[in-house]
């Protein structure tokens, strides 16, 4: 596995915040239903950022226009990235919003 590849991420869909990413991954995890994905774009937010960010997941942000998508059993993904905070996989599968939110758990 190469740098931008990441195993163990669970994902949940149409999330309305942080809460519920985190709901859905515990239900994935239980499941086995553990995804690879390819890290597209690195996107570094403040703190501040990810929080307003976490709270509404479903806004429309123009830098994820476009981007996502799964080819071969490998989803595409941004990561989203803030100190103290963790990272989230986000598929946008070429919508401009966080369609799908992934987070790692070992």
């Amino acid at each position: 596995m190469n740098a931008n590849t990441f195993s163990n991420i669970y994902f949940s869909r149409k999330p309305f915040n942080l809460s519920d990413v985190h709901e859905q991954a515990r239900y994935e995890q239980e499941e086995g239903r553990a995804e690879q994905v390819r890290v597209e774009l690195k996107k570094e937010l403040s703190s501040r950022e990810y929080d307003a960010f976490t709270e509404s997941l479903l806004a429309s942000h123009d830098w994820m226009a476009g981007k996502g998508g799964s080819k071969n059993g490998l989803r595409s993904v941004i990561a989203i990235v803030a100190p103290k905070r963790s990272t989230l996989f986000v598929d946008p599968s070429g919508g401009d919003y966080a369609r799908y939110v992934g987070i790692e758990i070992a």
